[in-house]
């Protein structure tokens, strides 16, 4: 790799992840029926088997922009400006799923 031109540059936002034991069924759907109520699309349980229960729950708010490959630069300063208020409601909107979430577990699990 050339150290003028360089690679590729990207700006990227990933969903959360989480993954949550659980020791029965029982739990497993009450962790789904909260992530359902918080508003997350993508989960479900991805491991079963007596006496163990792995739920993935995933969130959806995400976006990949190529900025810079090698010296050509697509962004300019107006447009990278942009891509990063974007990217910052993104995140914002990953905290506040986060948190309803949050919210639902401590009413299911109370």
């Amino acid at each position: 790799m050339n150290e003028k031109t360089g690679g590729e540059l990207w700006l990227k936002v990933d969903p959360f992840i989480l993954h949550i034991g659980c020791e029965t069924l029982e739990g497993a759907n009450t962790i789904l029926a909260a992530m359902r109520r918080a508003g997350v699309k993508r989960g479900g349980i991805i491991l079963a088997s007596p006496g163990k229960f792995i739920i993935e729950l995933q969130g959806t708010e995400k976006m990949g922009v190529p900025v810079k490959s090698g010296a050509k630069i697509f962004a300019d300063e107006k447009y990278l400006g942009y891509l990063l208020e974007k990217a910052n409601k993104l995140v914002s909107k990953n905290y506040a799923r986060l948190e309803r979430l949050e919210s639902e577990f401590r009413k299911s699990l109370a």
